[in-house]
C-alpha cells in the first residue's frame, strides 16, 4: 500500500498540510510553537532537500524512529490515513462554517422587519 498511487497522494497531502501548518506558526523556537524537528523539517523542505525533509518528517514528526522495523509500514499507513481523515474533516468543518455565515448574512439581508 505504501507504494500505491493512492497512498502517495494521501501522504503528499498530509505532508503539505503539516508543512503549511508548521510554517503558519512562529518559527522562533523560544515561542514554543514548533519543535526543533519541525523547524529542521521546514528548513530542509524550503532549501529543496526534500528527501532529507521527508525522512525527518517520517522518523521524527510522525514518530517512526521509536517503532520496530516490523511495525513501521503499518504505523506509517495508519498515521497517513488518520491524518488524511482529520484534514478532510477540518476542511469540511471550515466549509460548513463559511456556508452558515453566508446563509445567515443572506437571511439578515432578506428578512422583512415586522
Amino acid at each position: 500500500m505504501c507504494t500505491s498511487s493512492v497512498f502517495k497522494e494521501h501522504f503528499q497531502k498530509i505532508l503539505q498540510h503539516d508543512l503549511g501548518t508548521i510554517k503558519r506558526r512562529s518559527q522562533d523556537l523560544d515561542d514554543h510553537e514548533i519543535s526543533l524537528a519541525q523547524k529542521a523539517f521546514v528548513i530542509l523542505m524550503d532549501e529543496g532537500d526534500h528527501i532529507a525533509g521527508i525522512e525527518l518528517y517520517v522518523e521524527e514528526i510522525i514518530g517512526l524512529r521509536a517503532a520496530g522495523d516490523e511495525d513501521k509500514m503499518q504505523i506509517l499507513k495508519s498515521s497517513v490515513m488518520t491524518k488524511d481523515l482529520i484534514v478532510k474533516s477540518t476542511q469540511h468543518s471550515r466549509l460548513r462554517r463559511v456556508l452558515l455565515r453566508s446563509l445567515t448574512a443572506i437571511y439578515e439581508l432578506c428578512r422583512v422587519p415586522f
